[in-house]
């Protein structure tokens, strides 16, 4: 987990020292394999990633993650892709009016909504 966090999130032990206030000689032993206590685990957790904090207890099959503020923008992304379906069924209709084409106003509009779905996925990140 430690060598990760440092290669892959720029988290190296010194820098874990200054976030969690556990000094650096335990944190080097955490590293090279000695067992984590509870107490430094809850210091560490809010500055490691998910994913990594996770390598912890995955052999037992469990994950941790992170409890969104709200329900991550979820209920937003489900209207909006709603409202994608309909506009394409629409657009794709033989009885509208590009026939089976999708014209430029229907691509527009499509296009637009595409757009609104890409801005919530990242901004839920």
């Amino acid at each position: 987990m430690f060598r990760l966090a440092e290669r892959d999130y720029g988290l190296d032990l010194k820098r874990l020292e200054l976030l969690t206030r556990l000094d650096y000689s335990s944190l080097k032993n955490y590293r090279n394999g000695t067992a984590i206590p509870l107490h430094a685990f809850v210091q560490l957790a809010p500055h490691m990633p998910d994913e990594l904090l996770s390598l912890c207890v995955g052999g037992v099959g469990k994950h941790i993650g992170t409890d969104e503020p709200d329900d991550g923008g979820a209920h937003d992304l489900a209207r909006d892709s709603s409202e994608y379906n309909v506009e394409y069924i629409r657009a794709t209709d033989p009885r509208g009016d590009g026939g089976a084409s999708i014209t430029p106003r229907e691509r527009a509009r499509l296009t637009d909504i595409h757009r609104r779905m890409r801005v919530r996925k990242i901004a839920s990140r």
